[in-house]
């Protein structure tokens, strides 16, 4: 869904009367995708999965899987 939204925006995928709720939950969705595809394809120089570079490299990224992490366990 929120590829759809990128691509056609939010008014056609979820209709003209969806919430701003659902709008940013969908937003969001995407954007913890994204990060955590950007953290698992990242390599360091060697060639290493090395997430603590990632993290440093991509903090608002790193911020968000936390959250996202934290709120999926219930501790949020």
């Amino acid at each position: 869904m929120a590829w759809r939204c990128e691509d056609m925006g939010a008014g056609v995928v979820l209709g003209d009367k969806a919430s701003a709720r659902l709008v940013r939950r969908v937003t969001l969705a995407g954007n913890v995708y994204r990060a955590y595809q950007s953290r698992a394809v990242y390599r360091d120089e060697k060639g290493a999965t090395n997430w603590a570079e990632w993290a440093g490299q991509h903090p608002d990224m790193n911020r968000l899987l936390n959250a996202a992490a934290l709120a999926a366990d219930g501790e949020e």
